[in-house]
């Protein structure tokens, strides 16, 4: 399905929001399939950006859907990124607009991050 994404962290951490609107977004076939890790012996759902070359943008391992709108959808998962000779996971959240041909994408809906801790 076609699909405009928008990274909501960089290496693990949340990207401050008035900062979104400078970030670029990424284009292509969004596709969201169970793949077999051997470094983690389990099936992960994986969810794949492919650009009209068929070049993979980084994919999201571990894909949970955190909420979808009709035509909006939030998954959250993590990237594994080689440094120092190891493989490293880092959290990860991308908002997707789905079906989108528009060369870019609107923050206005993009909620403010709240805190997850009851006091």
């Amino acid at each position: 399905m076609k699909a405009t994404i928008l990274e909501m962290r960089e290496n693990g951490v949340v990207r401050p929001r008035d900062t979104l609107k400078m970030k670029s977004s990424h284009k292509g076939e969004l596709e969201i399939i169970d793949m077999r890790e051997n470094s983690y012996n389990r099936i992960l759902k994986l969810a794949n950006l492919r650009n009209e070359l068929g070049k993979i943008y980084k994919p999201l391992f571990g894909v949970s859907i955190l909420w979808l709108t009709d035509d909006k959808l939030g998954l959250t998962g993590f990237e594994r990124i080689m440094k120092d000779g190891e493989l490293v996971d880092y959290a990860r959240s991308w908002v997707c607009r789905m079906n989108s041909d528009e060369a870019g994408r609107s923050n206005e809906h993009v909620t403010p991050r709240r805190d997850n801790f009851r006091h």
